[in-house]
């Protein structure tokens, strides 16, 4: 066997491994997408760009959660990596319509939020958004 096939052969083995290797971080994502936070996010970033030389571009985005009794909407807001899209504020109340999020909407909060976590860079958590009246 020739030194150039046998470091031909080794790079695919080493290829596939890492291939295996993100397929059950990725799987294990799946199962868990819940219990990760941003610190785990980051840490899986930072793992896969080890075996990527490109580094992963995200825009700006959020995520909405509803409280168990449904009167209050809370989100988190993500800031976007280098040179990627920021978070808009009408996508955001967009979003929200999507969510059929309607009444009681703190539009305050969400602008400063966006603004916030755009110019700071910052990953804002559990911002209220909407509060509802409890009806008796």
């Amino acid at each position: 066997m020739k030194k150039d096939e046998y470091n031909y052969e080794d790079l695919i083995h080493s290829t596939d491994k890492s291939l295996e290797q993100l397929d059950v971080v990725d799987e294990i994502i799946k199962q868990n997408s819940s219990a990760f936070n941003d610190i785990h996010t980051e840490t899986l970033i930072k793992k896969f760009s080890a075996f990527n030389t490109e580094h992963i571009e995200l825009d700006g985005h959020t995520k909405i959660n509803i409280s168990e009794d449904g009167l209050t909407a809370y989100a988190d807001f993500y800031p976007p990596t280098p040179g990627m899209g920021p978070l808009l504020y009408d996508n955001f109340l967009e979003h929200l319509n999507l969510e059929k999020i309607t009444f009681g909407i703190n539009y305050e909060n969400i602008k400063d939020a966006i603004m916030e976590c755009n110019t700071e860079q910052k990953i804002l958590h559990n911002v209220v958004i909407a509060e509802g009246v409890y009806k008796k």
